[in-house]
């Protein structure tokens, strides 16, 4: 019966033009044997076995990992009840538990579903498919034997398009790549164009997956291979990305790293780190900056390629300190540009904006800076307005689905302070801004406007440093205050 399975296994990849390597063999006939074998009773069994084979396999060429394929086939084929509360529950089976579940009591909600089933099977039985599907699914290995595993895994089970991977998982059970992902297949064929082609040619394929809303889930996936896509391939991919930083999804996060803005900068930083330290990178980036659009994306991977001060993470830095900084200057130079077109250099809805303001700042010093705004304020002084509602940035509630506009703290202030004299603020926003200046409250009961609100915010903190004197914090250039709009502290990885 056993020869009789292998022979309609061999049809089945014969058929779809599949060579299996001896490490697959060898995972292949250790799982089925552990799990599966003792159903295999019948002609027929093995026959249905085969016919699923030659289904699946041709679907699936190239997208799954091709031994997790052949074994949840066997589920399939072998023990159905169980297969269909996998493929109806397959969220519950792939991926891990939270941390909360994987240190509780709580059995997993897989466990739990399988349970009645397996409970009824012969001994022999439970053992065999327990070992199969605790291999095929970590997240039951605490229920049926195995070790633990975290969020740390899930990396590597994509790479391996193991099923256990949520991002593959669902694959398995369709037999199609769904509409929001991406294939494999087009992945490899963009890697390899990347490495032949200019970035003009490689940017034809990103726009059409960019902007047929696939960019979020294209940066997952070269993240996840970065180190495996070809060195070749770099400065093209790098480009065309920077190129259309436009298309990438920029939502309000409370986790800003987690945007798919971050994540490509985030990105382009590790593949630009795949080329030889110093000129080489350097190149690239200066490139990268000097191609993106807008300008803002070029801050975004300008604050990944150096991420830390700490000696000891040095590795976590793509280019060195001197390296950024003489990249700011050519940002700055975007900057300035952009600001002598009339442009205002801060947006309500686009958070990243006002930190071309503080690049500029780091770089030439507050006085450019203050005479761009200055301007700015004179043309149109409703946008002081939105100037401070730029600055005070969003926040969120515990029970917040979108964000709030912030508020003006002291730290909001040390860093306006940076880039425009807190003295002239203050005569421009009691000139043309409403609020209560003679006694302005710092909480309000929410009837007045935003703009009031800051406006009086920003006045009752300014009050209480010109009469109580400002905090040390705000006094000697530090930048850290700036560092509360964004923080970078956070590891890149």
């Amino acid at each position: 019966m056993r020869s009789l399975c292998f022979d309609q296994i061999d049809q089945a990849f014969n058929a779809a033009g599949i060579e299996l390597t001896d490490e697959d063999i060898a995972g292949f006939v250790s799982g089925f044997d552990r799990g599966i074998s003792m159903r295999l009773d019948t002609p027929r069994a093995a026959k249905r076995y085969g016919n699923g084979l030659m289904f699946a396999l041709p679907m699936l060429k190239g997208e799954a990992n091709i031994v997790d394929l052949l074994l949840i086939e066997a589920v399939r084929a072998f023990f159905p009840t169980i297969y269909d509360v996998i493929r109806d529950n397959y969220a519950d089976f792939s991926g891990v538990d939270s941390e909360h579940l994987r240190h509780g009591q709580d059995r997993p909600r897989a466990a739990s579903l399988l349970n009645p089933i397996v409970d009824k099977l012969t001994i022999d039985e439970q053992q065999g498919i327990k070992s199969l599907l605790k291999s095929l699914f970590p997240r039951l290995g605490r229920e049926y034997g195995g070790g633990g595993y975290g969020p740390d895994c899930l990396s590597s089970w994509a790479k391996l398009k193991r099923i256990c991977s949520p991002d593959y998982c669902p694959r398995y059970f369709t037999y199609s790549v769904p509409k929001s992902d991406v294939r494999d297949s087009e992945m490899n064929e963009l890697y390899a164009k990347a490495a032949k082609q200019s970035a003009a040619e490689v940017e034809e394929t990103i726009v059409v997956f960019f902007t047929s809303g696939k960019a979020k889930r294209v940066i997952e996936r070269m993240r996840q291979h970065v180190d495996q896509m070809p060195s070749e391939a770099v400065a093209s991919l790098c480009v065309a990305i920077a190129k259309n930083g436009y298309h990438i999804p920029n939502p309000p996060s409370l986790f800003t790293s987690a945007k798919p803005v971050s994540q490509a900068g985030i990105l382009i930083s590790h593949m630009i780190s795949r080329l030889t330290a110093g000129e080489p990178r350097v190149m690239l980036a200066k490139e990268v900056v000097a191609a993106a659009e807008p300008v803002w994306f070029g801050h975004e991977v300008l604050r990944w390629l150096y991420v830390t001060d700490d000696a000891d993470k040095a590795d976590s830095n793509t280019l060195t300190k001197d390296e950024v900084n003489e990249l700011a200057m050519l940002l700055v130079e975007r900057i300035k540009a952009r600001a002598n077109s009339g442009q205002p250099l801060f947006s309500v809805d686009v958070p990243q904006e006002q930190f071309l303001l503080f690049e500029w700042w780091r770089v030439e010093g507050r006085e450019p800076v203050q005479a761009h705004l200055s301007s700015v304020f004179t043309e149109d002084p409703t946008s002081i307005g939105l100037f401070l509602q730029a600055m005070a940035g969003q926040s969120w509630g515990l029970e917040d689905l979108l964000p709030r506009v912030g508020r003006l703290d002291a730290n909001r202030l040390k860093s306006i302070k940076h880039i425009y004299d807190l003295d002239a603020l203050a005569e421009l926003i009691q000139a043309h801004l409403p609020g209560n200046f003679a006694n302005p409250q710092y909480f309000s009961d929410g009837a007045e406007s935003i703009e009031q609100q800051l406006a009086e915010q920003f006045m009752y903190v300014y009050n209480l440093w010109k009469k109580d004197g400002e905090t040390p914090e705000a006094d000697g250039g530090s930048d850290d205050s700036i560092n509360d709009l964004a923080s970078t502290d956070v590891d890149p990885n």
